[in-house]
């Protein structure tokens, strides 16, 4: 493993529908309420208080520095509304490329 972090840059990647990009301070409020929420949350392990969904929002934004991956919003080019996550990240215990998501309750489709 490598002593020196990447110099931070967040790649954006575009579609005709969605935005992924870097996170932003006004993406936490949906973020928080997300984790808030039982069923958002069941097959994570229940429910995240705000505060420790802060430091979750934050790690996931240290994982760019880090190793030069992590994750992105999703927002919606048509209205701009963060309608969840995806990233591309390394556990701690492993030097495998790992990859996630998670769209956020109100924008699921039944």
């Amino acid at each position: 493993m490598s002593d020196a972090s990447p110099a931070v840059s967040i790649p954006r990647i575009a579609t005709e529908r969605l935005l992924l990009r870097e996170y932003r301070l006004t993406d936490f409020d949906v973020y928080a309420e997300n984790l808030a929420d039982p069923v958002a949350t069941a097959h994570r392990g229940g429910v995240v208080d705000r505060r420790s969904a802060w430091r979750m929002f934050a790690a996931k934004m240290g994982f760019w520095v880090l190793h030069g991956a992590g994750w992105w919003g999703v927002e919606l080019t048509e209205t701009r509304e963060v309608v969840g996550s995806v990233g591309v990240f390394y556990r701690e215990s492993s030097t495998e490329l790992e990859i996630g998501w998670t769209l956020y309750r109100p924008f699921r489709t039944k």
